[in-house]
C-alpha cells in the first residue's frame, strides 16, 4: 500500500473495532501465558504511549500503482540498565503530568527521541493498548504521520539507532520469521516469532503492535 492510500484508508479503519488477540496471535511466542500481554487490573500499572509514524519516501520510488512509498520509523534502544535496552520499538515513553492525554505523551517522547516535532505530526487514531509485564506498563501505540520524511535526529542518551524500513518490507512474509532466544527470566532458550527487521530483531510488543497494523493494512 502507497503512503497516499494509506493515510486515506488508516483513519476510517482506526475508528472501527480493532483485531487486538487475532492479529497478535502470530507473534505471541508458544510457550508464553496467552494472557501476558493483558491485564485486567490496570489500577497500578504505568501509563505510556509509544507513536507509530508513516511517511513517504523522499526518494518518491513509485509502487505498482505510481504513488509514493510508505514507510515507519523504530528505534534502537541504548543499552542501558533499564528493562527494555537495546531492543527494537517505536519511539515513546512514560505519561508525565503535564501531557494532557496519551497522544501527547507520544508526541513529545517522538520529539524528544528522534526530534521529530508535534506540528509535523498528524495523529489519526491508536491501536489496542498493551500490557508490558517487564516494566508494568499499559502502552496506547498511538498512529500518526507526516506528510514529507522528516529529519529525523536521534537522542543520544535514548536511541543506539533509528531504523526506517518500508511498509513492504514488514509485509513481506519471508521477513516473519522464529529463532531460539534466551530468556533469563525463564533461564531457558524458547522459540520466538519475530520480524527481520533488516538484520534486527523486532519481537516483544512491539512486534504484536506491528501486526495489528499490518493487519489491518491486509
Amino acid at each position: 500500500m502507497d503512503f497516499e492510500r494509506l493515510i486515506n484508508f488508516l483513519p476510517q479503519r482506526l475508528q472501527q473495532p480493532l483485531p487486538r488477540e487475532i492479529a497478535w496471535q502470530p507473534m505471541i511466542p508458544p510457550s508464553y501465558d496467552q494472557n501476558r500481554y493483558r491485564q485486567y487490573d490496570v489500577s497500578n500499572a504505568r501509563k505510556a504511549a509509544v507513536m507509530a509514524l508513516f511517511y513517504p519516501d523522499n526518494d518518491l520510488a513509485a509502487t505498482n500503482n505510481g504513488g509514493r512509498t510508505a514507510k515507519l520509523v523504530y528505534i534502537k534502544r541504548t543499552e542501558d540498565q533499564y528493562v527494555h535496552s537495546g531492543q527494537i520499538g517505536f519511539p515513546g515513553g512514560r505519561f508525565e503530568p503535564t501531557d494532557t492525554d496519551l497522544f501527547a505523551t507520544a508526541l513529545r517522547e517522538t520529539h524528544e527521541e528522534i526530534d521529530v516535532k508535534p506540528n509535523q505530526i498528524t495523529v489519526i487514531g491508536s491501536l489496542s493498548e498493551i500490557y508490558i509485564q517487564p516494566s508494568n506498563s499499559l502502552v496506547l501505540p498511538v498512529v500518526g504521520f507526516a506528510s514529507e520524511a522528516p529529519n529525523f535526529l536521534p537522542n543520544s542518551k535514548e536511541v543506539a539507532q533509528i531504523i526506517e524500513t518500508d511498509l513492504n518490507w514488514l509485509q513481506n512474509p519471508a521477513n516473519l520469521q522464529k529463532k531460539q532466544m534466551y530468556r533469563s527470566s525463564k533461564d531457558t532458550a524458547i522459540e520466538v516469532p519475530f520480524y527481520n527487521l533488516h538484520g534486527h530483531t523486532l519481537w516483544g510488543a512491539t512486534a504484536l503492535m506491528t501486526a495489528e497494523l499490518l493487519y489491518l493494512l491486509r
